[in-house]
């Protein structure tokens, strides 16, 4: 398909060729093969500046005969369903090069080694195509100026497509030094050069530049030349800078991925209000798609009162599973539950933490620095029976998380179960338990008047009994 597009515009180029002494180059169609749209920019170009005409050979009428026969060769006629041929085409230009050699002038030369270009172009292969347009650049002065820049433009593209940075850079600039407009493109070309290069601090002055004169031309720039200064001021940690062009992103090119950078940048400038605004904008399009972003929209709900909202988006990312049911987010989402007041959710969740904490646990029991979490995850089960006034639940799970051990705060475990045991009236048990937690001093000052009611109870109980 390239080669039949290219071929189209570098017959009509040949056929202007005496009274222009221009040919459509290699670079026309690479230009577009790499995201560089040349009539994007064109009234976004700089002032002309003022520069030396040359004087030229022609070309002979034999030498345009032969020009003629490669032409044919190299293009074919669609129409007629005739192909191009570049194998002859390269052996009719070795043959013209021979020629050449002692009857051509280095404006004919030039020609030969353009169509070579060309050929080899059209053959990707770009190694040839690149010594070639050396070959048409090594003319220069005896070439029209429109010719040399041609050659420069396309020997700087095909080495940016080769890697090769360094002839890239060094061609455009001679590129840029010789022609009298250069417009947004070859800023922001030179802008992605220095980046490939990691000269970041020069790519953010040649992308923003191009940018600028897009946006005075009164025209939109490319989503990819936002794209990279966003990245460039990112990457030098410009967050304040970031964010105006992340606006205009939002504005031009609405996309899930820019409301979860802007919702990022709000946050690193600590914004929270427009984080999360930004955050439920991706959420209502349903953008949430990586884990983290769940996440850290979970923990902005939580830190903006809004738990039910949190629960709802990590639970529905389980459900897709995309974030892991681990004890981690088990966790969050169990809080979040707990202080939207769905209790019984809680539980749910929190059941789940304690299976996932016993794969946990097992999965990590060799490993020193590791510290078992089932035992935990029954101690918070316990809150949580006891919130909804399950006090044999609350007891059983209090039983596994000592049964367990490991606990954080195994005190808290025996006075909650002392609260459970006194619900139901089991004094004794409850009593217990709350001489357990009092040997430790975190709870010793809670449960002394708890134990004192336990044994009032107790005695009590224990009159009527009488």
């Amino acid at each position: 398909m390239k080669t039949v597009l290219f071929a189209k515009v570098f017959v009509a180029g040949f056929f202007l060729l005496c009274a222009t002494c221009f040919l459509p180059s290699v670079a026309q169609v690479a230009t577009d093969h790499m995201g560089y749209n040349l009539s994007f920019v064109a009234s976004a170009e700089a002032k002309e500046k003022k520069r030396k005409t040359r004087k030229l050979p022609g070309i002979s009428q034999a030498a345009m005969k032969r020009l003629e026969k490669i032409t044919d060769l190299t293009t074919g006629d669609p129409d007629k369903g005739v192909k191009a041929d570049f194998p002859a085409a390269l052996k009719e230009l070795k043959n013209m090069e021979k020629y050449c050699n002692k009857k051509c002038n280095d404006y004919e030369k030039a020609q030969v080694f353009r169509f070579y270009a060309f050929a080899y172009y059209s053959m990707d292969d770009y190694p040839r195509a690149i010594q070639a347009y050396k070959k048409v650049y090594a003319k220069s002065p005896q070439i029209p100026i429109a010719v040399e820049l041609d050659a420069l433009n396309s020997l700087s593209q095909l080495s940016y497509a080769q890697e090769n940075y360094n002839d890239a850079l060094k061609y455009l600039s001679a590129w840029m030094e010789l022609s009298t407009i250069v417009g947004a493109d070859k800023f922001f070309l030179r802008g992605s050069i220095k980046y490939s290069k990691g000269d970041k601090k020069g790519a953010l002055v040649d992308v923003s530049k191009a940018v600028s004169r897009i946006e005075k031309a009164g025209k939109v720039p490319r989503e990819q030349w936002y794209s990279l200064q966003l990245a460039l001021n990112l990457e030098k940690e410009k967050y304040k800078s970031s964010k105006p062009i992340l606006e205009k992103l939002l504005k031009e090119y609405p996309k899930v991925k820019w409301w979860v950078q802007y919702s990022n940048i709000n946050g690193l400038l600590g914004k929270e209000d427009r984080q999360l605004g930004s955050l439920d904008a991706v959420s209502v399009m349903g953008g949430l798609a990586k884990r983290q972003d769940i996440v850290n929209s979970a923990y902005l709900y939580l830190g903006a009162d809004v738990p039910y909202k949190a629960g709802v988006i990590l639970e529905k990312g389980m459900k897709d599973k995309k974030v892991d049911r681990d004890v981690k987010n088990l966790k969050i989402l169990t809080n979040a539950w707990r202080m939207a007041q769905e209790k019984k959710k809680a539980i749910g969740s929190m059941k789940q933490a304690v299976k996932a904490a016993v794969k946990e646990d097992a999965a990590n029991k060799k490993k020193k620095s590791y510290k078992p979490q089932q035992g935990n995850m029954y101690a918070e089960l316990v809150g949580l029976y006891s919130d909804i006034d399950d006090s044999k639940s609350a007891i059983a799970a209090g039983k596994n998380a000592l049964r367990v051990g490991e606990l954080k705060k195994p005190c808290e475990v025996h006075t909650n179960m002392g609260i459970a045991y006194v619900d139901i009236k089991q004094f004794k048990s409850a009593i217990s338990s709350f001489e357990k937690a009092r040997k430790d001093k975190q709870c010793r000052a809670f449960v002394n008047n708890w134990i004192k009611f336990a044994k009032n109870e107790q005695r009590q109980k224990e009159a009527l009994a009488q």
